[in-house]
């Protein structure tokens, strides 16, 4: 199972080693997304990953969306999700970056190691009125939008692209990981989160509408002992309708993912009789010059006067779609696979009359 991951960047080794400088933070004010200090020293948490989540418009379309009105179309839903890195702080006041940086431990590993500021920022930097803000960020390759919590970082696409434009701007150039901020002033806001395929995937899973199967019958509205009864399914109202194949796409930026569910098999079951049909012979309507070869027959074996009810034996109808879907990340390399079957289902009343022969003998 695939983690959604939080830290520094630097895989924490600056936070480790300020952490053991630095005998307490400074009295932080609300970071980004309204959270007080820093994810990273008092452990990343689903809470806090939430609170910086931004909420991201994907557009659905094909025939299986719902509410896209006739035939399907177009609709549009709502994603949270956090960003894949941001500035957290502050974490430390001018005067305690200041300390720490002159502590043996901090001279021996080296602040480009660290990727900490060089030391005459730090100490032009030590006697104005703000505060210390470090570059954190998120593996884009979660389990779900909602994210799952970890300490190491994974340097992966999306995550990648923020570090490099948050960074660019880091006190002491794009090599450092740490950002100095007058009091009351926000950090830069991070680029917006991209949507994996994957997640896309699950938004376009949800947002599929495969429809119940509506049956025609012929001979109509009844059946007869032994005598082949047509059945096929009825075109709607929705493209999807008439056991055609389904699909959405949901599409957010540059990510995008399809999901297609192809028909596969049609059955009907009743205490009178059976079948099982192709796709293609469950899409066969009966007209007087079709052949029986291409139909979906039901042969009835009993009456339904046996039943006892009026509208005749009850005949479960179901359909089978084999789902698969396919997308990419920010335009990155063609995913996809199976999804395995998903079936609908619905029920109609058969009577069923018997015919009497009466055989005539000459003589």
């Amino acid at each position: 199972m695939r983690r959604t991951t939080t830290t520094g960047l630097a895989a924490g080794g600056a936070v480790a080693l300020l952490a053991a400088l630095v005998s307490a933070p400074a009295s932080a004010a609300p970071g980004p997304g309204g959270q007080v200090g820093s994810q990273v020293g008092a452990g990343a948490d689903d809470s806090g990953l939430s609170a910086r989540a931004v909420e991201v418009r994907v557009q659905l379309t094909g025939n299986g969306v719902a509410d896209g009105g006739v035939g399907g179309g177009a609709a549009t839903r709502v994603v949270r999700k956090p960003p894949a890195c941001w500035w957290d702080g502050p974490l430390y006041d001018a005067a305690e970056f200041r300390d720490a940086k002159n502590d043996a431990r901090y001279r021996a590993v080296g602040a480009e190691a660290l990727r900490l500021p060089p030391v005459a920022d730090v100490d032009a930097l030590a006697e104005e009125d703000g505060g210390w803000f470090l570059l954190t960020g998120r593996s884009t390759s979660g389990d779900d939008l909602a994210g799952t919590p970890g300490r190491l970082f994974d340097y992966t696409d999306a995550a990648d692209d923020c570090r490099a434009a948050l960074g660019a701007g880091a006190t002491g150039g794009p090599g450092s990981e740490w950002l100095f901020l007058p009091t009351g002033t926000a950090p830069p806001a991070p680029p917006p989160p991209v949507l994996t395929a994957e997640e896309l995937r699950e938004v376009a899973e949800e947002a599929m509408t495969i429809p119940d199967p509506e049956v025609a019958t012929n001979p109509v509205g009844r059946g007869y002992v032994r005598l082949p009864s047509w059945l096929w399914l009825e075109d709607g109202p929705s493209a999807a309708d008439g056991f055609a194949p389904v699909e959405v796409t949901a599409t957010a930026g540059a990510s995008s993912a399809t999901v297609r569910a192809a028909p596969e098999r049609f059955t009907a079951t009743s205490a009178t009789g059976d079948a099982t049909c192709s796709a293609d012979s469950a899409r066969t309507a009966w007209t007087a010059s079709a052949s029986e070869d291409a139909a979906c027959l039901l042969v009835p074996e009993r009456s339904s006067a046996a039943s006892g009810d009026p509208a005749g034996w009850p005949v479960v109808v179901t359909t089978s779609y084999a789902t698969s879907w396919e997308g990419r990340t920010a335009g990155g390399p063609l995913q996809g696979g199976g999804l395995g079957l998903e079936t609908r289902s619905s029920t109609f009343g058969l009577p069923v009359a018997e015919v009497q022969s009466l055989v005539l003998r000459d003589g």
